[in-house]
């Protein structure tokens, strides 16, 4: 069963003292709880599976900067859950909280998270010594962290092309987020500009750097280190702008989509490399009857503006119906020279095309 996360609220007090995850009885475990709501440097993360807590995480958030420290505590049945439970609460921190550092005090009787750490990337930054009182006296502990960037349960990439990068977010089974900068563009999404300040991608200014001596270029090694889908979608489209690739197989999100936008973005990807149709075009192709067209033509338009992966649902080879380049979110320069390029790329046979 999936683990979901949620903020502790006052009636969970019962069930966390009774699993021992909040250490005295309801009433000590109501007070802990409705101290922690009245603050604003901590918070507490319940672990839900079904209808049954299995997990308690305890956020320290940092004074000095978008850091927290966690502690990380579950029940009998949720230890099997360890590894989902954490990967739900990095989840949370990384990407709804915008966390930059985790820290992670291990001791005891939590030393069975380590290596569950070590394969998501933490590193051990100290051992603190005496850092735990216990009935017998001090032990030292383990001092754990990861950084944002380097998070393998979900990660950004940048593709370079002649007039700036696509940014790809997601995790190992499927990408839920891209969109195109110019070079010179600040990176607004706080997760993705972590991502490329690490990988000095960013001026001083903050602002997307030129593809000199092929700055974006990742290796081999990146494969085990990003998430599945994100660095498929790197290679993919890094092919597709060495004119080696003429469609994707990367998986996305759509869950978010209407049944209408899933039926424009269906009949966009049945636009073969190279060729060009019309908002109108579309229009026709999901409708039922002329009349029905032209009423759908500007909600085409809508969607194919909606589109959450563009370049891999194609909608920049979608026109006007006089011809002209109307409607890019990145910009009709780059719209232009996507075009340019399947064309041109058209005309040339791909070299090695892995459609």
């Amino acid at each position: 069963m999936a683990i979901e996360t949620r903020r502790a609220h006052i009636h969970d007090a019962k069930a966390l003292s009774k699993s021992g995850l909040i250490k005295g009885n309801i009433t000590a475990a109501e007070n802990e709880l409705r101290a922690c709501s009245e603050s604003s440097d901590r918070k507490y993360i319940v672990a839900l599976s079904g209808n049954d807590i299995t997990g308690l995480v305890k956020i320290r958030y940092s004074a000095l900067a978008p850091n927290a420290n966690i502690s990380l505590s579950v029940t009998g049945e949720g230890e099997s859950n360890a590894k989902e439970i954490l990967m739900s609460v990095l989840n949370r921190c990384f990407i709804r909280e915008n966390i930059h550092k985790i820290s992670i005090i291990l001791y005891g009787s939590n030393l069975y998270l380590e290596n569950i750490l070590l394969e998501e990337g933490f590193i051990q930054e100290a051992v603190l010594k005496d850092e735990i009182e216990t009935e017998t006296g001090f032990e030292d502990a383990g001092l754990f962290c990861l950084l944002r960037p380097d998070y393998r349960g979900y990660n950004y990439c940048f593709v370079p092309f002649p007039l700036g990068v696509v940014v790809v977010g997601g995790g190992p089974e499927m990408i839920d987020r891209l969109y195109l900068l110019h070079y010179g563009d600040p990176v607004e999404d706080p997760f993705a500009r972590d991502v490329a300040m690490q990988s000095g991608f960013l001026d001083a200014s903050g602002r997307l750097l030129n593809n000199k001596d092929d700055l974006y270029k990742l290796d081999d090694s990146s494969g085990e280190t990003l998430p599945q889908e994100v660095w498929k979608a790197y290679r993919e489209l890094t092919e597709y702008f060495d004119k080696k690739r003429s469609a994707f197989t990367v998986r996305y999100d759509l869950s978010a989509a209407t049944p209408f936008q899933r039926k424009v973005w269906e009949a966009l990807t049945r636009i073969s490399y190279g060729n060009m149709r019309s908002y109108e075009d579309i229009a026709k192709d999901i409708s039922s009857s002329p009349s029905e067209a032209r009423k759908l033509t500007r909600a085409v338009g809508a969607a194919c503006s909606d589109n959450p992966y563009p370049v891999i649902i194609p909608c920049h080879r979608v026109i006007g119906k006089d011809g002209t380049l109307v409607g890019f979110a990145a910009g009709l320069d780059i719209k232009d020279f996507l075009l340019t390029h399947e064309t041109f790329s058209y005309i040339i046979p791909l070299n090695g095309d892995n459609n």
